[in-house]
């Protein structure tokens, strides 16, 4: 666990340091001043307090009690939610008529008591009747306390179709690689694909993850589609500037922990809240950062709040040349 935190922290930029310092004073100073009141009350003589000074106690307690509502559901409820998020667009790479269905899942984060969690999730991906299931990274928690035994299960759940995956951060220490293979999903370490999918020619490239901004290798055959996946979001500009259609990332957890108006509290990416989660567009490339199914396995609080787990479809619409 020391060395999931170290690792956290130093994924952590400026911005993230503030917003986490300024939640963490905020919470204590709301039960700080809650428990203060409180004890107060006891030992205040028998004067009644009037105007402002009456009002503020009931005020705290009652944000107090408020924010533990919160907390209880972003611990206990959320968590345990599924949302299948639904992207589409078009592309002139595919036939006019065509319809490829793709399925992203990423940060599994496989722990012991997810089980059944997780293999709801693989089930609803199974229903979804994807062409190709594509995986981008962190999917173990560690190799104790039943980690393995739940990823397994979330595993052979999995839709029966062709499947690769990419390595997360996380992959250094719990390489996942004999657990995917085992069910015939191919892991990429920085090596491309060149697919035929229900007739419909791909290129696929899967990218080793790197904090760095290394340059991405250029198209073997521009002229197919092109999907790019990464851990870190933070490549998006590279991929699209070398002509990936599509690219899939994760890592974000979408913040995990969002706030109305203003998203994701930490994203530890290097790029900050600028792809945090959802759909981007860059030129004539769409990028999609998925929240994940998964939470941090750094013994920090295992919380999600206006964030829930997800599992995405990409339809892509061929407006190209016609079949032959």
């Amino acid at each position: 666990m020391a060395d999931n935190l170290r690792e956290f922290f130093a994924l952590m930029g400026p911005a993230e340091w503030l917003v986490l310092s300024l939640t963490i004073a905020g919470s204590l100073a709301i039960w700080g001043l809650a428990l203060w009141f409180l004890l107060a009350r006891f030992r205040r003589s028998r004067r009644p307090l009037t105007g402002f000074r009456r009002c503020l106690p009931a005020a705290v307690w009652l944000a107090a009690a408020a924010y533990g509502a919160l907390f209880l559901y972003a611990r206990f409820v959320e968590p345990d939610e599924l949302y299948v998020r639904r992207l589409c667009f078009a592309s002139p790479k595919l036939p006019r008529g065509e319809t490829l269905r793709l399925l992203h899942l990423t940060d599994i984060h496989a722990r012991q008591g997810r089980e059944a969690q997780l293999a709801r999730a693989a089930d609803a991906a199974a229903a979804l009747r994807p062409d190709l299931l594509l995986l981008t990274g962190d999917y173990l928690c560690d190799y104790t306390h039943g980690a393995p035994t739940a990823f397994l299960t979330f595993l052979f759940h999995l839709p029966d179709v062709p499947a690769y995956a990419v390595t997360g951060n996380y992959g250094g220490r719990y390489v996942p690689d004999p657990f995917l293979e085992t069910l015939g999903i191919e892991t990429l370490h920085t090596e491309t694909r060149l697919l035929t999918i229900r007739g419909l020619p791909l290129e696929l490239h899967g990218a080793s993850p790197t904090r760095s901004a290394p340059t991405v290798r250029p198209r073997v055959h521009p002229e197919w589609f092109g999907i790019f996946l990464e851990h870190f979001p933070a490549l998006f500009p590279q991929a699209a500037a070398a002509g990936w259609d599509l690219f899939l990332a994760g890592h974000t957890h979408g913040g995990q922990v969002r706030l109305p108006g203003y998203g994701a509290l930490i994203t530890l990416d290097r790029r900050g809240k600028e792809f945090e989660w959802g759909a981007y567009r860059l030129g004539g490339s769409v990028g999609y950062v998925n929240a994940g199914l998964g939470m941090e396995c750094t013994g920090l609080p295992q919380v999600r709040f206006l964030c829930p787990p997800e599992i995405a479809l990409i339809e892509v619409t061929g407006t190209g040349y016609s079949p032959r």
